[in-house]
Formats: structure tokens, C-alpha cells, sequence
């Protein structure tokens, strides 16, 4: 896992491959997923904070801080300012 800002994220790039001949096609877009709460070095107190330590969208679209947005993320730059912006304005 990376950090940005204090976040924990990751990003996923999907591909597929051809069989029948040696090719391989990307996708142009990704998926970015990221923590709702500053990532600490895990200890006692914090080792079950989900919300810290998972970037699982499942988990994550629960927390006080994720940020619920009609707006279409266009691309993981776009992601990435969003959480920066909203982490700024939590503190």
C-alpha cells in the first residue's frame, strides 16, 4: 500500500492476454481505492480500525469521513485530489 497525504490507497490497472498469440491489452482507465482515516503503524489500539488499514470500497463507503460524490471520477489524478481536498477540510 502507498500513501498520499496520510491515506493508505491502491490502485488496480486491469489487463487481459490472448491466448492463441503472445498479446496483452490494458485498459485506458484504473481504479483507486483509499482509507478514510490517517494510516498509524499499527499497535493495540488501533490494529481493528478497518478504516485505517483496508482501502475496501465495501468497508470504507461506510465511515463518517468517506466522501459521497455524484460527481465522475475521471481518472486516478482526479481520485487522488478529491481524497487530498476532503482529508484537508477533515482536519
Amino acid at each position: 500500500m502507498s500513501w498520499i497525504d496520510g491515506f493508505g490507497w491502491n490502485d488496480r490497472n486491469f489487463t487481459a492476454s490472448s491466448a492463441g498469440r503472445l498479446q496483452i491489452y490494458m485498459a485506458h482507465d484504473g481504479l483507486a481505492r483509499f482509507c478514510t482515516v490517517p494510516y498509524q503503524h499499527p499497535n493495540n489500539r488501533n490494529i481493528h480500525s478497518s478504516f485505517m488499514h483496508l482501502t475496501n470500497y465495501s468497508l470504507n463507503k461506510r465511515s463518517r469521513n468517506y466522501l459521497h460524490t455524484e460527481a465522475e471520477v475521471t481518472s486516478v489524478a482526479a481520485a487522488v485530489a478529491i481524497v487530498i481536498i476532503h482529508g484537508a477540510d477533515s482536519h
